[in-house]
């Protein structure tokens, strides 16, 4: 019996097998940055001030945890609570 022809579908699926492990984040990545670039695109503003707006927001929400640290979670919890 000859398995020569099998030898390279053989390997191929093999080398797969074993980069799946490490390929599974991949998949999440690619759809979050699918998603980046819709919310970017259906945006008006430029790309720079997004991320301007996303810096300042951070550093906001930052500040204010570590002053208040409960209380702002608290009060995200309401707003939530009260969104329909």
């Amino acid at each position: 019996m000859n398995l020569r022809p099998y030898a390279l579908p053989l390997a191929a699926a093999l080398a797969i097998a074993a980069a799946a492990p490490a390929l599974t984040g991949c998949v999440a990545l690619g759809v979050a940055a699918v998603g980046t670039g819709v919310m970017v695109a259906a945006d008006r503003r430029s790309s720079g001030a997004q991320l301007d707006d996303q810096t300042i927001e951070l550093k906001v929400a930052t500040d204010a945890g570590a002053r208040w640290g409960d209380l702002t979670q608290a009060a995200r919890l309401r707003e939530s609570e009260s969104v329909p």
